[in-house]
């Protein structure tokens, strides 16, 4: 299997993992970016939206922060009501050298991505 037919299946077990918990298959390109940043050793979030910004321009912390939240596993508010997050694939702690968290992936996030394959999202590269 080539990277790019691994990063398809990875795909498919994301969004099949979201409508089995939540009964709805959408998850962003941004969340699945954000989720391959971390799992190629961004381990901030400062540097998450450096890395997901555009050249001299991160990205709005707020953003970075609600991508976090659903890849950790947060609840979130939707029409009046709270929606169940559909996974829980970045988990946090204090970050040892640095103000803030430090960022990781679960064991469930590795398997998603293939048993811990270290991905570099092109653009970037």
């Amino acid at each position: 299997m080539n990277h790019h037919q691994r990063q398809a299946e990875m795909l498919h077990r994301l969004r099949m993992s979201a409508i089995q918990s939540a009964g709805c298959g959408r998850v962003t390109i941004a969340t699945v970016e954000a989720l391959l940043w971390v799992a190629a050793g961004v381990d901030n979030t400062k540097d998450l939206g450096v890395a997901m910004g555009q050249p001299g321009r991160p990205q709005a912390t707020a953003s970075t922060n609600r991508i976090l939240s659903a890849l950790r596993g947060r609840d979130r508010m939707a029409a009046g009501k709270w929606v169940p997050a559909p996974f829980q694939l970045v988990k946090t702690r204090k970050h040892p050298h640095r103000r803030g968290y430090l960022l990781a992936i679960t064991p469930e996030a590795e398997e998603l991505l293939g048993g811990g394959d270290k991905y570099t999202p092109a653009n970037h590269a």
